[in-house]
């Protein structure tokens, strides 16, 4: 898998509401998802973000459990580019700036995000 995963709007929904701490279950992330999907379409998404490397799963005590592979940073450096290059037209570091002002990212995060934006503009 790429070090920096193009992630589509439902694998970001599901990675947003793992990120943090723990493991979950499919019916776990299903019953904190904001969406009106059958548990069936939660499964499937799972399943297919684990096949992609997006998700760890390990086995505890006979049901299936999953972690983030990839961190929060990294899940939004590709959508900070699109959205500094497309949406607002800025520069990519003013748009990461923004996110220092959130309460939902660490600091740590934040400067991993700026590392990784900054590779994405290096590969222009």
């Amino acid at each position: 898998m790429s070090e920096l995963p193009e992630l589509t709007k439902a694998e970001y929904k599901i990675l947003n509401v793992m990120w943090g701490e723990g493991e979950f279950s499919i019916r776990e992330v299903h019953e904190t998802l904001d969406s009106d999907w059958a548990l069936s379409t939660t499964k499937t998404n799972i399943e297919r973000m684990h096949r992609k490397g997006l998700l760890h799963r390990r086995n505890l005590h006979g049901m299936n459990v999953y972690r983030p592979a990839i961190t929060r940073p990294v899940g939004l450096a590709r959508w900070v580019r699109f959205f500094a290059d497309h949406v607002l037209g800025m520069d990519t570091r003013a748009v990461v700036s923004m996110f220092g002002k959130s309460e939902n990212i660490s600091d740590e995060e934040l400067a991993e995000l700026e590392k990784l934006s900054a590779r994405l503009k290096d590969e222009d």
